[in-house]
């Protein structure tokens, strides 16, 4: 491993942003189990910033297997976009 492949190891890990988004995660469950317009209407739920992101996950609370319910905190940074998503997936 030399100084010279210092950038071109970067580039390579640089994917490598830790574990699955959990809303990332959720939506993929609900576009599988539920079809595209169950993952439309989260989508669009989550992105109305008129509603809180507790009030969005109490609603999704009776609506979403216990397993892929993601936190309030992993809504809320999904929908700041700080979470592991790539950006022109969030």
């Amino acid at each position: 491993m030399s100084w010279e492949d210092l950038e071109s190891d970067a580039k390579s890990l640089a994917g490598n942003t830790g574990p699955r988004c959990g809303v990332r995660i959720m939506l993929d469950y609900i576009r599988n189990e539920h079809g595209e317009n169950a993952h439309e209407s989260v989508v669009r739920t989550l992105y109305n910033y008129r509603l809180t992101t507790s009030s969005i996950h109490r609603a999704l609370e009776s609506r979403v297997e216990p397993d892929y319910l993601p936190s309030t905190y992993s809504l809320g940074r999904h929908r700041s976009g700080r979470c592991s998503c790539p950006k022109e997936e969030s």
